[in-house]
């Protein structure tokens, strides 16, 4: 059932969506009822977190079978390609910076490390696009809910109901993707790691390297050497003689 589409009369049997908004109406009006009779701030704040999950779930599974007809059109099919190229661009181009950053040697020599980061920041990306378009649905619901219309109680109910769904969802996919962001010092040792299992490798056989060691060989007869000391990778940088 699209957004905008609300039953004129009440359903003999209510779909999945359908429930998951009516119980978060509930939970919402037993929050407001609770702080009224009991003073309970903690209490209403769980009652209204646990309705605004179910309006999270509502509108889910209401989005859900419509995004599933619009996937199959051409025009979304065009667009799902071109924003996949220039998320992939993006992508390589940050991860390329960001080795470079770390690791202080050209990123074209870390492929592993690269490519690594580049799968992140592919992911992180398309969580942002998919935050931006949660969000646009919901603007675009609440405007809908707020138009001057015919529409009954329950048809705005629904439409308000799918437009918090849509907020609370945007609100926690980007709380999820901060979290992700604010413990960023996490990428520096994974991109050390990657570098060392995938990018340095054992060339005992070449002339002028210690049996054993790790080594990248890049320009000019600059070689480095990758080690772990205290559980951290520790990279070395030399020049041939």
């Amino acid at each position: 059932m699209p957004l905008s589409e609300a039953p004129d009369t009440v359903p003999r049997a209510l779909t999945a969506a359908q429930k998951a908004h009516a119980a978060g109406w509930v939970l919402y009006a037993l929050g407001i009822g609770w702080r009224l009779v009991a003073g309970d701030r903690a209490g209403q704040g769980t009652l209204f977190a646990t309705g605004t999950a179910c309006f999270i779930v509502g509108f889910v599974l209401t989005v859900y079978p419509w995004l599933r007809r619009l996937w199959g059109s051409a025009v979304a099919q065009f667009f799902h390609i071109v924003l996949h190229a220039i998320i992939l661009v993006v992508s390589l181009i940050f991860a390329r910076n960001q080795v470079a950053e770390i690791l202080r040697l050209p990123p074209q020599d870390f492929e592993v490390a690269v490519g690594m980061v580049g799968l992140l920041t592919y992911v992180v990306t398309w969580w942002v696009v998919i935050v931006a378009i949660a969000n646009l649905v919901g603007m675009i619901t609440l405007g809908i809910g707020f138009l001057p219309s015919e529409r009954d109680r329950l048809s705005q109910m629904w439409l308000f109901g799918n437009a918090i769904g849509a907020f609370a969802f945007a609100i926690a996919a980007a709380y999820a993707l901060q979290g992700g962001i604010d413990n960023r010092t996490l990428l520096n040792p994974l991109v050390e790691w990657a570098a060392y299992w995938g990018d340095y490798h054992r060339v005992d056989a070449y002339p002028g390297v210690p049996p054993g060691a790790r080594v990248r060989l890049h320009e000019n007869g600059v070689v480095s050497f990758a080690s772990v000391v205290d559980g951290r990778v520790v990279i070395r940088v030399t020049r041939m003689q």
